[in-house]
C-alpha cells in the first residue's frame, strides 16, 4: 500500500458523479499527487464488463471485494444506481470514516464532455439515451447528497468548470476540511 501519512480523519474517499462530470481525471490526479490508492469502477468494468446486466452485477462484486480489502484508497463511480447500497454498506460496515465528494456537474457539461471524449467502457445498454441517463443520474446524485445519503462527510463542488480548474478545487477543498494533507 502506497498510503503514508497523506490523509488525515479517513481512510476512503468515494468520489462521485455524473458520466463524465471529472471524477476519474480527478481522482488519478488525486491518487498520484497524494499517493493513494486508486479504485475505479470503470476500470473493473474494463477487466470483468462484458456489456450485459449479468457482467454489470460481476464489476460491481469485484469492486466491492477490493472496497473491502483495501487499507486506504480513493473510490471512483458514479455513486448512483442499482448498486448504490451496496457500496454505501460496505463504505459504513468499515470501522474507518469515510467522505464522499460529489462533483456536480450540469447535464449540459457532462453532455458536452460525453460527446468530446466518447464512451469506452463495457457498460450495459439499457435501451436509453445517454443524455437521458445522464439526466436521470444528476435528479439521482442531487437527491441522494440533499438528503445525506452518504453521512455527514460529504462535499459538494461545483464541476461546471475546465478539469484543470476542478483538480485544484478539489485538493484546495480537501486540504481545507482537513481530509488530506
Amino acid at each position: 500500500m502506497r498510503m503514508e501519512g497523506t490523509v488525515t480523519e479517513l481512510k476512503r474517499l468515494l468520489v462521485g458523479g455524473n458520466i463524465c462530470s471529472g471524477k476519474s481525471t480527478l481522482c488519478r490526479k488525486l491518487s498520484s499527487e497524494l499517493s493513494i490508492d486508486l479504485l475505479s469502477i470503470d476500470d473493473f468494468r474494463r477487466k470483468f464488463g462484458n456489456g450485459k446486466s449479468s457482467g454489470e452485477a460481476r464489476v460491481w462484486t469485484e469492486f466491492l471485494l477490493a472496497i473491502e480489502e483495501a487499507d486506504t484508497s480513493i473510490i471512483e463511480a458514479t455513486s448512483g444506481g442499482p448498486f448504490t447500497h451496496l457500496l454505501r454498506h460496505t463504505l459504513s460496515s468499515e470501522s474507518d470514516e469515510f467522505g464522499y465528494l460529489f462533483l456536480d456537474a450540469n447535464v449540459d457539461t457532462c453532455s458536452a464532455r460525453l460527446f468530446l471524449r466518447g464512451f469506452n467502457t463495457p457498460y450495459p445498454d439499457f435501451g436509453v439515451d445517454n443524455f437521458t441517463v445522464q439526466k436521470n443520474i444528476s435528479i439521482e446524485l442531487k437527491s441522494m447528497f440533499e438528503s445525506e445519503f452518504w453521512g455527514s462527510r460529504s462535499m459538494r463542488i461545483d464541476a461546471n468548470t475546465t478539469i484543470e480548474s476542478l483538480q485544484d478545487i478539489a485538493l484546495e477543498q480537501l486540504r481545507a476540511k482537513g481530509w488530506v494533507r
